[in-house]
């Protein structure tokens, strides 16, 4: 006999679906079952009284019943309605520094600025060396600058020899077209200037050699105007 503290009846009506009986002893002519332990519930409805009965795991249902199931769990019911947002969680922790990216191209130059403001006016420098002499073609000196002197070379056609009392080592010598004894010139005279400080000469710094010649390159007495730059 099965265990009555356990018995189910459940009449199936025909026309309202199930109604649930919770019986005794006396329910004899209901087929009794117990509740299945999982989310599947099976169960017998017996053909000739519409009444369902639970089977008990591993029972089948007697002859005269149909087999039946269903699930526990009802339908899904629809969404419920969206919460209230959650509180802000606390800042993570700073991560690694990413890798350099490339340089990007580089931008329009800018617009010029204004000028600046006018400097101070520096000192004044000092004065400029006037160093000049006007020679003829027989060596006399003729205009010149404080404390120069001159000769025709005595052993040598056309060449000259101005001295200057200041060191003009780092100076430069132009020779020109200058005046003849009769105040007249030489025509078509070449003319070249040389400061004896320079290399392959007699190291004198305060001579300038002036050479004349015509324009075949034989030496010729010609009178120069020199001016030293320095």
């Amino acid at each position: 006999m099965m265990d009555k503290s356990r018995m189910r009846t459940i009449a199936v009506s025909a026309g309202a679906g199930l109604a649930l009986i919770i019986g005794g002893a006396a329910a004899d002519a209901a087929v009794t079952a117990a509740a299945n332990t999982t989310t599947t519930i099976h169960g017998c409805v017996r053909n000739s009284t519409r009444v369902l009965s639970v089977l008990k795991s591993g029972h089948k249902c007697p002859s005269g019943s149909t087999s039946i199931s269903w699930n526990q769990a009802g339908p899904k019911g629809p969404a419920g309605p969206l919460g209230p947002a959650g509180v802000t969680g606390p800042a993570g922790a700073t991560g690694p520094a990413g890798a350099t990216g490339p340089a990007g191209p580089a931008g329009a130059a800018g617009p010029t600025g204004p000028a600046g403001p006018a400097g101070t006016t520096g000192p004044a420098g000092p004065a400029g060396l006037s160093l000049f002499a006007r020679v003829d073609q027989t060596g006399a000196l003729h205009q010149h600058s404080a404390g120069v002197t001159a000769s025709l070379d005595p052993s040598l056609t056309g060449v000259y020899h101005v001295n200057f009392t200041q060191d003009i080592s780092a100076c430069a010598p132009v020779a020109s077209q200058g005046p003849a004894a009769n105040n007249g010139y030489v025509p078509r005279a070449l003319y070249d200037a040389v400061v004896q400080s320079d290399p392959g000469n007699s190291n004198d710094p305060h001579q300038v050699v002036v050479y004349t010649y015509d324009a075949s390159g034989t030496p010729v007495a010609a009178g120069f105007n020199l001016i030293v730059a320095c």
